[in-house]
């Protein structure tokens, strides 16, 4: 088992208008999941079945819709998100997303 994930080793996607870095994955067997995340724009909404996520804002700031909660949050705030939950971000922000269990997305539900 490796016990660091160096800089620049995840896996990187772009969506809508995020760009996203998976640091810690399943194949970690760590039972949760890591990425670092920016966003320019609006994201979702989307939920997920499986797990609880968690938006930790590094920079910049961001509105969060959970379940239909208007949330604010800039760098520093963390935002908390129950498996089932429906939720939306948009703003300008960098941020972690951990995911418990470790994300899986044959269980993410985008909504148009």
């Amino acid at each position: 088992m490796s016990y660091v994930v160096r800089r620049g080793s995840g896996v990187r996607r772009d969506m809508d208008s995020v760009q996203l870095e998976n640091i810690v994955t399943a194949q970690h067997g760590l039972g949760g999941s890591l990425a670092r995340a920016t966003i320019g724009g609006p994201h979702g909404p989307t939920m997920n079945t499986k797990c609880n996520r968690i938006y930790h804002v590094l920079a910049g700031h961001c509105t969060a819709d959970v379940a239909g909660v208007r949330i604010t949050a800039e760098a520093g705030d963390t935002i908390l998100v129950p498996k089932g939950t429906e939720h939306s971000l948009v703003g300008e922000a960098e941020y972690l997303v951990i995911n418990v269990p470790e994300f899986d997305p044959s269980t993410e539900v985008a909504r148009p």
